[in-house]
């Protein structure tokens, strides 16, 4: 399962991080590739994140890599949701660039209630969520797999 560590107001994924691994499922947290709008996963206690180039917790550089193919999840945050399974970033395109590569993922977003909206802008680029998960509701999206 690849979590994110929070940024400013997000919503914080540790918990879901204690409980993942307390059932033995392996974590995994972004890095984002120098030079590049993807990013690469890799095997990191939370604690030892530290804080990269975009000012985001990530793993350090000899964490155990694992290939993108390897992860079932992604748990993502989000500026803004949509009712109907699309997720508004801060801009980079890491994401929706690094899911395009790995279109069996679960994708999960994590937000407040109050960030998810009826409609947000599409754009050919964006990666579709399979849930959006709030305090107060979780929303579930039917997706291509091709």
């Amino acid at each position: 399962m690849a979590l994110y560590a929070p940024l400013g107001t997000e919503v914080d994924a540790s918990e879901i991080a204690r409980l993942a691994l307390r059932r033995g499922v392996r974590i995994v947290y972004p890095r984002a590739e120098p030079g590049q709008r993807l990013m690469v996963f890799a095997r990191c206690d939370p604690s030892s994140l530290i804080r990269g180039p975009l000012g985001v917790g990530e793993p350090p550089a000899d964490a155990l890599l694992v290939p993108l193919e390897e992860i079932q999840c992604v748990v993502m945050p989000g500026v803004a949701f949509s009712e109907d399974g699309l997720r508004l970033g801060r801009g980079g395109g890491y994401y929706d660039a690094t899911l395009m590569r790995a279109p069996r993922a679960r994708r999960v977003g994590v937000a407040y209630d109050l960030q998810v909206v009826p409609i947000l802008p599409r754009e050919p680029h964006d990666a579709l969520l399979d849930a959006v998960v709030t305090e107060a509701r979780t929303l579930r999206f039917e997706r291509d797999f091709r």
